[in-house]
């Protein structure tokens, strides 16, 4: 016949370590990115998945990293899309610990679409040897933006036109049953892409490491939204 538990002493209750204390669930610190400014030269395409990453960050570490993250589309060209970042950061009152610049190749002068990266590699080693001042990150495509979205699908190894991404993108989408047609604008992009995003990371430094000695403009197909889950970056809080 089982015994009856005994009743317990007065000195038991509360008393650390006694079987009758409450156990207390850990609380767990939740660490917020730092500050970061993404400064994009498209209006339709970065600024949606962006908000679609930011979602998933306020959903694992609540809506105050909302006021951590802002997305500013300039919708202007490469030539001026770091003047509208530095512009941006002298009217801004709250400081920035990394400013991103997203923008594609489109017809601008090679030349051009190259020196925003060596711009953005010297502003960081200044800022870096000075002690302050935010982290420059030129994140940039060739062709297009889109071609990181098809990489979550399938390795690229030569450039195709900008035609095809779309029609390769919606027959991807299509096949999944995610939607009909891939759109610009589509606010689900990031959540679409979501499960295949290790095997976009994947994809892109595959071809990084295929022109790593090859400036950006002679990068076709490559891009570096890959740096956005980087270790250094959102990587910790997404994968």
């Amino acid at each position: 016949m089982p015994r009856c538990p005994r009743k317990p002493k007065k000195s038991d209750i509360g008393k650390r370590g006694g079987w009758m204390e409450p156990r207390r669930p850990r609380v767990q610190k939740v660490t917020l990115p730092e500050r970061h400014m993404f400064v994009t030269e498209g209006t339709k395409t970065e600024p949606s998945y962006l908000y679609g990453l930011i979602a998933e960050l306020a959903e694992k570490l609540g809506n105050e990293v909302r006021n951590q993250i802002t997305v500013k589309p300039e919708g202007t060209n490469t030539l001026f899309l770091m003047e509208k970042a530095e512009q941006r950061l002298q009217n801004e009152a709250d400081s920035y610990q990394h400013v991103w610049l997203m923008f594609d190749l489109d017809d601008f002068p090679h030349d051009r679409f190259d020196n925003v990266q060596f711009r953005c590699q010297a502003l960081s080693d200044r800022n870096r040897e000075n002690g302050y001042g935010p982290m420059y990150h030129a994140i940039w495509s060739n062709q297009c933006f889109e071609l990181w979205v098809l990489l979550h699908f399938s390795a690229m190894d030569s450039a195709i036109l900008r035609d095809d991404y779309y029609d390769k993108i919606t027959g991807y989408l299509k096949a999944q049953g995610l939607c009909d047609k891939y759109e610009k604008t589509d606010e689900n992009l990031f959540s679409y892409l979501r499960p295949q995003l290790k095997t976009a990371i994947r994809n892109a430094k595959k071809l990084e490491r295929k022109f790593k000695d090859s400036p950006p403009s002679r990068s076709d197909p490559c891009t570096m939204v890959h740096y956005l889950f980087d270790e250094d970056a959102f990587g910790p809080y997404i994968l």
